[in-house]
This record gives structure tokens, C-alpha cells and sequence, in this order.
């Protein structure tokens, strides 16, 4: 009886006297509506149902009315029951129909990830090609500078100024090794140290003579660090090979040692030896590559410790955990 609920649908009640509703969902709405028409319904009644009783009558006492007529009574706005079976039938049906929906939501959501994915990897590409020609240009220019330096060492006379362009250029070489080795890599993030040292460790070699080479051991862990601390790593190591190189054998080739290793959960050691001449165990600070480790040292958060090899000089720099991040290759 769907005027008794809603007043105005008793305009409809020849269509629309009863009705029954499923909710597919809520946001958006959507709704299915079935509509019974009226079906008028005769009831036989022993007198008038709507006849009052007897006014006269004691408080409390029943009465019957004064009228046993047959009263015929024609009852409107009604529709037929909805059935048990027909109202479970609709629940089945809402049931299906929510699954249809929730696969139909699991399918756009897809198709948007998937596109999503699709959007994210391009700009990766187009990234990841920038990169390259940045790193590209970089290593272009580096050699440039590295050419430059060299030629101008040629025209100079004095020994020692000659001899300070050379360690800028093999500093800026380190910074080229670098800069190559992300410009091959497949990661643009991580370096492989073990593979950059001793591509580093090559190009200073050759610079000095291939007698250097055949001096200089490289026992480097297999570890992966960010390229910006392998940078820091590799200018510090460049810096100390060349002091081993100018001062451990009076500038002849000896026996100098590499090594890297785990330090704590994910720290990392660095170990620069050779059996020249010694050290003291005291770091001179005064000179420009002294104070150039230092700062590179500050920057790594490290700690850089000079010692007695016996003979020679063992440094030995340590990247505490928790620094940097560093993983295994």
C-alpha cells in the first residue's frame, strides 16, 4: 500500500499500489523498482464497520451494532503481497548484481593503475635519457678540462707548479672515472665500489707508469653506495694513493695496498697501506691535499686515522653505519 507511506503515489494506485525496492548502490545511487497495480479488493462485513456503536450504551460494555446487514465494502490502494519467493529472488538478484558492480570497479581500477604505471614509466624513460645526457656532457667536459690542464702543464717550466697541475688533473680524473661509470651503469642511483675503485685505481696506475700498476693490490668488497658518496669516496682514495706515490718510495714504484670492508651493520672501512718510508702517526695539515681529505672526511661523517705499518704508513677511513647508505652488490 504505497499511499499509506507516501500520500502523493495515490494518483498512481491503478499502476502503482505496491512496490518493492533493491539498492544496488549508494554513491552513485542506483536503484531497481518493481510496481504492483491496484487490485481492489471486496469485503463482505456483518453490518457497517464504519458505523459508531450504540451511544447509549454503559462504559465499558459491548454492544453490538443495531444493523446485522450485509455491508459489502470495496477496499482500494492495495496490491497484491509480495511473495517470500519473490522478495528472495530479488535479494539474489541484488546480490549478483553488487558482484557485477565490484568487478566492473576492480576492472576501472585496473585499466587506471595500469595507465597510471604506463605514465609513471615513461616519465622514467624520459628521465632516465635525460640523465644519461647530462652525465653525458659532464664527462665530456671533464675530459676537456682534464686536456687543458694538460697542456698546460706542458708550458710551464717550474717543477712544482707543474706538478700541482698534474694533481688537479688526476683529481678531476676521479671525478671523470665517476661520472663514467653511472654514464655505462643500468642504475643511475648506486655505484658498484669495487668495480669504481678499480677503474680508479687503473687510470692513476697508467698515469704514473705501468710499473705502478703491477705494485698496487685492490682487494675491494662487492658493495653498492649512492653516487654522490662514491664521489666523496673516490676523490678521498685518489688523494691518498698520490700521496703514497709522492712520498712512500722517494717516487719510485712500491707495494700499495686497497681494501675495503663491512664496518658494523652497514658502515664501511676503507684501508690505504704501503712500506715506504712511514709516518709518524701524525697527519700533516698544512698542505692543500691534507686539507682537502679533511673536508671530504667531514662530509662522509667519517674518521680518517693515520698509523704505523711497519714498515710504512696503514690509513684507514671509517664511514660509520647509518651515514650513508650502503648495500650489498
Amino acid at each position: 500500500r504505497l499511499s499509506q507511506e507516501y500520500p502523493p503515489a495515490e494518483a498512481w494506485a491503478a499502476h502503482a499500489s505496491g512496490l518493492l525496492s533493491l539498492v544496488i548502490s549508494r554513491k552513485p545511487a542506483m536503484l531497481v523498482i518493481w510496481f504492483r497495480a491496484e487490485e481492489v479488493e471486496t469485503v463482505n462485513w456483518a453490518g457497517n464497520p464504519h458505523e459508531p456503536l450504540d451511544p447509549n450504551a454503559p462504559a465499558g460494555t459491548l454492544c453490538p451494532r443495531r444493523s446485522f446487514e450485509l455491508w459489502v465494502e470495496q477496499v482500494r490502494g492495495r496490491s497484491k503481497p509480495w511473495r517470500t519467493n519473490e522478495q528472495d529472488a530479488v535479494r539474489r538478484l541484488g546480490e549478483r548484481l553488487s558482484e557485477v558492480g565490484r568487478v566492473k570497479a576492480l576492472t576501472r581500477m585496473n585499466r587506471y593503475l595500469g595507465e597510471t604505471l604506463d605514465a609513471r614509466e615513461a616519465a622514467l624513460a624520459e628521465k632516465d635519457l635525460l640523465m644519461r645526457e647530462v652525465h653525458h656532457r659532464v664527462q665530456n667536459n671533464l675530459q676537456l678540462v682534464t686536456s687543458m690542464l694538460r697542456l698546460q702543464e706542458r708550458e710551464i717550466e717550474d717543477a712544482n707548479a707543474r706538478r700541482q697541475l698534474e694533481l688537479a688533473r688526476d683529481r678531476v680524473k676521479s671525478i671523470s672515472v665517476l661520472h663514467r661509470r653511472l654514464w655505462r651503469s643500468d642504475d643511475l642511483q648506486l655505484v658498484n665500489i669495487d668495480t669504481f675503485l678499480s677503474e680508479l685505481v687503473d687510470d692513476l696506475a697508467n698515469a704514473w707508469g705501468h710499473k705502478w700498476r703491477e705494485q698496487i693490490e685492490i682487494e675491494i668488497a662487492p658493495i653498492k653506495m649512492p653516487g654522490e658518496t662514491a664521489l666523496l669516496l673516490g676523490l678521498i682514495v685518489t688523494e691518498l694513493l698520490t700521496n703514497a706515490f709522492k712520498h712512500a718510495y722517494g717516487g719510485e714504484p712500491g707495494p700499495i695496498t686497497v681494501r675495503t670492508r663491512e664496518s658494523g651493520k652497514s658502515g664501511l672501512m676503507v684501508i690505504v697501506a704501503d712500506h715506504g718510508v712511514g709516518t709518524d702517526g701524525s697527519q700533516k695539515t698544512g698542505s692543500f691535499g691534507s686539507q682537502l681529505v679533511r673536508r671530504l672526511v667531514e662530509q662522509l661523517s667519517g674518521e680518517l686515522e693515520f698509523a704505523s705499518n711497519k714498515p710504512g704508513t696503514l690509513v684507514t677511513l671509517t664511514i660509520p653505519a647509518g651515514t650513508v647508505a650502503i648495500e650489498p652488490s
